[in-house]
């Protein structure tokens, strides 16, 4: 039998091997990095349909299951940000913050993740830090009224009433039918001795909630 004829029958009986039943092909280096990046991105993407479902311990195990395994790139990062938002979820913010940190490069365009770092922020007392990150997302946000209401609040609830009116002011004027703003800068500019401010908001919370005895109470304080 000359050579061409036995590399034929050896090529037939390998291709029979291979496809016979229960005998597995060899995978080779290539295919096996492809099958393991492929099973961690599942994984991270699994964490991502826990996270949307509000299951945080869940999405904690799958992102961490894709970060131990090795999820590279813009992948580790997305799992990163997931894993933190999951920690966030559950007010562990001290883990969230190591995964946060890990990221400020890559979510630097990402208003939300420096508007969830500054709630961890003020978590841990660092109220310095967490209006810097409130700022580094309206810088990028401008229109989102819930950046200006956190320190609106947060800075009403520290008694700085003139510090807090801008951002109260700033609020209504995206979301105007926010009541309970309304009485933050009516109270804040009667604190403040500006009682024309201070009747114009009342008026305005009168006018939304027409049961609201901080209204009432507030106008009839500033009558005088």
């Amino acid at each position: 039998m000359d050579t061409t004829k036995r590399l034929m029958i050896l090529a037939c009986a390998l291709a029979s091997f291979a496809a016979a039943p229960g005998v597995l092909a060899v995978e080779s280096a290539s295919q096996a990095r492809e099958r393991r990046a492929k099973e961690v991105v599942d994984m991270a993407n699994a964490g991502n349909t826990a996270l949307k479902d509000g299951n945080f311990d869940l999405a904690i195990e799958k992102f961490s299951g894709a970060l131990d395994r090795g999820i590279s790139g813009d992948n580790k990062a997305v799992a990163l940000y997931g894993r933190g938002l999951a920690y966030f979820q559950k007010k562990d913010c001290p883990n969230a913050m190591k995964d946060f940190d890990q990221i400020v490069e890559q979510r630097a365009t990402d208003a939300q993740f420096h508007f969830v770092r500054a709630l961890c922020l003020v978590q841990a007392g660092d109220k310095p830090g967490a209006y810097a990150s409130v700022d580094k997302a309206i810088a990028i946000a401008p229109e989102k009224p819930e950046y200006y209401r956190f320190k609106c609040i947060d800075r009403f609830n520290a008694k700085d009433f003139t510090g807090a009116l801008p951002d109260c002011e700033k609020t209504v004027s995206l979301t105007p039918d926010d009541a309970d703003i309304w009485l933050a800068i009516g109270q804040s500019a009667e604190l403040t001795n500006d009682k024309v401010k201070a009747r114009g908001a009342y008026e305005k919370l009168l006018a939304l909630k027409p049961d609201s005895q901080g209204a009432k109470d507030g106008l009839a304080r500033t009558a005088k």
